[in-house]
């Protein structure tokens, strides 16, 4: 495949590293008009064959062929996509650990298993650009595990901005919105997911261990404090808040946090968070 002003190209191999135009045959004249800005290809429709994203820079202007099986394409766009939505950057990713393959960039479009997408709103805060994510001048995006939760993180770019910019997943994350300083509470901010809980879990020293499904365990295995389970909201965000007294052998402490993700009624289903090493400061 090939991407340019007159939109996707399809040259076929005969095995001997000689090329021949396809695309009239396999795609057809689907594509409309304007620039093909890149492709990706992945099995979004679960029947074993590699369908194609073609990214038109907007997802108005953008398609998605469907594979036969047997090399032929079609573009069914406008029966699996939502109306009105307009992306910048879409790749395929399984977003959400359920074994299909999602389209996140600009905006997050989940599938359903079977091909057909929708709408995630909200999915991003608001971007410098106004709107959501990486907005319309979003031009790229990579998919990697960025802070070691087990969950797959979004690193994006603009062209309207000096970046990159960076999307943690939500589906387990660990974030302190302030500093800890001696004299005011500290606040552990868990996000998970409504009906789950949070073990949160205090250390003096870190580390790295591989604990298999349950993820990363970065704090020091002796000395690790847990504390009481907190219950995520409906909204699956769970806020622990713990006092940092005024005591001078505080100042300049190194501490570390995590946590353990529980799924009341399944135990396979805990995973740790991601980690934060925290220094206390003074006032």
């Amino acid at each position: 495949f090939l991407v340019n002003k007159g939109g996707v190209l399809l040259y076929l191999n005969d095995g001997k590293g000689k090329f021949s135009d396809a695309t009239q045959a396999r795609l057809g004249s689907t594509w409309g008009s304007g620039w093909a800005y890149f492709i990706d290809l992945g099995d979004v429709d679960g029947d074993g064959d590699l369908d194609l994203f073609a990214q038109g820079g907007k997802l108005s202007s953008s398609a998605l062929f469907l594979n036969d099986g047997k090399g032929f394409f079609t573009n069914l766009k406008a029966s699996r996509f939502p109306a009105n939505i307009e992306g910048g950057c879409e790749r395929f990713l399984d977003l959400d650990g359920d074994g299909d393959l999602d389209l996140a960039g600009s905006v997050v479009l989940l599938n359903d298993g079977k091909g057909f997408f929708k709408n995630l709103p909200g999915a991003f805060p608001p971007s410098l650009g106004g709107g959501a994510g990486l907005g319309r001048r979003g031009r790229g995006v990579a998919w990697v595990d960025l802070d070691g939760d087990g969950d797959t993180d979004i690193l994006g770019l603009q062209t309207t901005h000096t970046g990159p910019f960076i999307f943690f997943n939500l589906r387990r994350h660990l974030q302190a919105p302030f500093l800890p300083t001696m004299g005011r509470p500290y606040e552990l901010r868990f996000f998970g997911g409504p009906g789950k809980a949070v073990l949160p879990l205090l250390s003096r020293k870190g580390s790295r261990v591989d604990l298999g499904p349950l993820g990363i365990f970065r704090l020091g295995a002796a000395g690790t404090a847990p504390l009481p389970p907190v219950w995520f909201t409906p909204s699956g965000t769970a806020r622990l808040f713990l006092p940092i007294p005024k005591v001078p052998a505080l100042l300049n402490a190194t501490f570390y946090a995590q946590g353990l993700v529980l799924e009341p009624g399944s135990p396979a289903g805990a995973r740790l968070t991601n980690a934060l090493k925290e220094t206390v400061l003074g006032i």
